[in-house]
C-alpha cells in the first residue's frame, strides 16, 4: 500500500478496569486492585490482519505523547495510524480550525489531534477493548469527536466509521476517517508498520500491574533492557509526597 502506517499502542488497552483521567508522572492510582489480558493473542491478531513490524522500528516509553515526537521525526506524510488503546487520545478539541491547537499543549489526551494538523495522519484506526466496544453505536460518535468536526456517522460490520472534516497546517480543510473497531474488525494491510510505539502509560495502570509491563513490551518486539529501564521508571513514578498527590486529585476535580 502507498501509506505508511504507524501501529501506537498503549499497555492499558490490556488493564481492567479502565482509568478514564489522571495526571502527568503522579500515579493516583496505583494501590487499586486490576486485571490484565494477555498481550500475545493481540499481536497474533495483528499479525494475522497482514502487518509486520521490524525491531528498529519499536521505540517504548511511558507517556503516550511521546509518539507524536516519533512522528515529527519522520516527517512522513498522510499516514494511517492503528491507535490500540483504552483511550482515544482526541479528547479536549471542539475547533475545526487545528491550527488553533496550543504548540506547547500536546499532552497525552490529545496528541493525535497534533499528528492530523501537522499532517502526519491522514487516517485513524481506534481500536478499543471489547469491554467498551458499545462505543461503535452511531449515537455514541459525538462522545468520541467533537459533534462539530464530524460529517458523516456510519456503522458497518467493520465497526463505526466517522468522518471528520478539520483544518490543518496548510490552511486546507480535509476530510479524515476515524474508525472506531476492536481489534478482529480491522481490515486486512499487508503492510510493514513504518513505525511501533508502544506507551506502557503508568499513571493509568496500578502498581499491581507493572510486572506486565514486561509481557506487554516483549510481546510487541521490544528489549528486555528497554522493559527493565521502564519498570524502573514505572516504580520511581511512586514516590510523592501527601501533597503531591493531594494537588493531582485536585486538578481532576475529585
Amino acid at each position: 500500500m502507498d501509506k505508511h502506517i504507524y501501529l501506537d499502542v498503549d499497555m492499558d488497552y490490556f488493564v481492567s478496569p479502565i482509568v478514564k483521567v489522571s495526571v502527568d508522572n503522579v500515579r493516583l492510582y496505583h494501590n487499586e486492585s486490576s486485571g490484565v489480558e494477555a498481550a500475545a493473542p493481540a499481536v497474533k491478531t495483528l499479525r494475522e490482519h497482514g502487518l509486520s513490524w521490524k525491531a528498529e522500528s519499536i521505540s517504548c516509553f511511558t507517556n503516550h505523547k511521546t509518539s507524536y515526537t516519533h512522528w515529527w521525526i519522520s516527517k512522513k506524510r498522510d499516514n494511517i495510524l492503528l491507535h490500540i488503546d483504552a483511550h482515544s487520545d482526541m479528547y479536549r478539541n471542539g475547533s475545526k480550525d487545528l491550527r488553533k491547537l496550543p504548540n506547547g499543549n500536546i499532552q497525552c489526551y490529545n496528541y493525535i489531534w497534533y499528528g492530523i494538523r501537522d499532517e502526519y495522519i491522514g487516517e485513524v484506526y481506534w481500536v478499543i477493548p471489547n469491554s467498551i466496544k458499545e462505543l461503535m453505536e452511531p449515537h455514541r460518535a459525538p462522545e468520541i469527536i467533537n459533534k462539530e468536526l464530524i460529517s458523516e456517522v456510519h456503522r458497518d460490520d467493520r465497526g463505526l466509521h466517522i468522518i471528520i472534516e478539520c483544518i490543518v497546517i496548510t490552511g486546507e480543510l480535509k476530510k479524515v476517517p476515524v474508525h472506531v473497531c476492536t481489534i478482529d474488525m480491522l481490515p486486512h494491510f499487508d503492510a510493514v508498520c513504518h513505525k511501533v510505539t508502544l506507551a506502557t502509560s503508568p499513571e493509568f495502570v496500578p502498581a499491581s500491574c507493572d510486572d506486565f509491563v514486561f509481557e506487554f513490551l516483549l510481546s510487541f518486539g521490544g528489549s528486555k533492557e528497554t522493559a527493565q529501564n521502564i519498570y524502573n521508571q514505572h516504580k520511581n513514578m511512586l514516590d510523592k509526597t501527601a501533597e503531591e498527590i493531594a494537588a493531582a486529585w485536585d486538578k481532576i476535580g475529585r
